[in-house]
């Protein structure tokens, strides 16, 4: 979080907001327990400094170790990396990937067109299903109880349940034909496992770091221990010159948005 001015107003969300509520839980939650940290950097004149602890997720805006479930009408507006198997329960609607393009991630063999939605192991169908968007590519590990379709007439390939039709309910809705090529089903070369690895080991050496900020509530009162357990408007009130530590804990992290 980089500031230039000396009182900063952060807004504490409700955590379980559809947009960005299980999107927070999955990336952050497999990072670490415990306590997080930020790295709260103050801008010098013709000096900066800063530091992503999520360096490498290869422009996945959601990232997970494991396993993934949509539930109910949800959306990424960016791409989605899922270490494990997808579930869909979506009540009978289709989740939204992708929806703002961003993504920066080229499978193997792609050209140039980026991926939306990779995920290292299978589906599982249980209700509704998902939609690629931004003209990306999607690409599943695990191809056992799917079969893909372009209708036979070039459209856009989607992955269905076996034994599944063209735009039937429980579906992946591609948004290019990748039917037969680039195929939708191929093996994930991403190592999630690794990548992960390193996170932990950035989180443990993050861990060590002191907290120098202190945040203060709406009524100028410093909030003890930052601890931030519910949705509400905070600020800081000064910065070092130099890092600026925030020690937040799992739950603050999650409901905490920058205005």
């Amino acid at each position: 979080m980089r500031s230039k001015q000396t009182q900063k107003h952060i807004t504490a969300q409700n955590p379980t907001s559809a947009e960005d509520g299980q999107s927070g839980r999955e990336i952050f939650g497999k990072l670490t327990s415990g306590l997080f940290r930020i790295l709260v950097v103050v801008c010098l004149p013709f000096i900066m400094f800063a530091q992503n602890p999520i360096t490498g997720n290869q422009g996945f805006q959601i990232l997970t170790e494991g396993n993934f479930t949509f539930t109910g009408y949800s959306h990424v507006h960016g791409a989605l990396g899922i270490g494990g198997n997808l579930t869909l329960n979506c009540n009978g609607v289709l989740a939204e990937v992708c929806m703002d393009g961003v993504s920066s991630y080229i499978f193997p063999g792609d050209g140039t067109i980026t991926t939306g939605l990779l995920v290292k192991g299978g589906v599982t169908w249980t209700n509704g299903g998902a939609k690629v968007m931004g003209g990306k590519y999607m690409h599943i590990g695990n191809s056992t109880g799917c079969i893909q379709s372009d209708n036979g007439t070039n459209m856009p390939t989607q992955v269905l349940p076996t034994g599944g039709t063209y735009n039937q309910a429980r579906r992946i809705e591609g948004a290019l034909d990748q039917t037969p090529s680039p195929s939708p089903f191929q093996p994930v070369g991403f190592d999630f496992t690794s990548l992960f690895n390193t996170y932990r080991t950035r989180s443990q050496g993050l861990a060590t770091c002191t907290n120098n900020v202190q945040l203060f509530n709406a009524s100028n009162v410093a909030i003890a221990g930052n601890n931030v357990s519910t949705a509400q408007n905070v600020q800081i009130n000064s910065l070092a010159n130099g890092v600026n530590i925030l020690n937040l804990t799992s739950l603050g992290i999650i409901i905490f948005k920058i205005k």
